[in-house]
């Protein structure tokens, strides 16, 4: 998606635009063992739920301002945040 703000003193501009497969493999090797702790029917149950909450994000953004902000970024980590602690909540009913 393309950033909408044209602050160039931004802070999320840097890190949206300029992941790289390093940053690939620390998000993974700090998300991966907390799934090793969950049952693989939640952990994928999680997965599938923020999957998900990303395109229904992407979606509403590219809609509304036509593409992100940083508040759109934060935004979209409070929501996935919920929603995982739903999906936990829900699973152990």
């Amino acid at each position: 998606m393309r950033y909408v703000a044209d602050d160039d003193g931004s802070k999320s501009k840097p890190l949206a635009n300029n992941q790289s497969k390093t940053d690939l493999v620390i998000l993974l090797a700090t998300c991966l063992p907390i799934f090793f702790l969950l049952h693989w029917q939640k952990a994928l149950l999680i997965i599938a739920a923020l999957v998900v909450v990303r395109y229904a994000a992407k979606f509403y953004f590219q809609k509304q301002i036509d593409g992100y902000t940083g508040d759109c970024l934060g935004a979209a980590q409070q929501i996935s945040e919920l929603v995982i602690y739903a999906v936990l909540l829900v699973t152990i009913l």
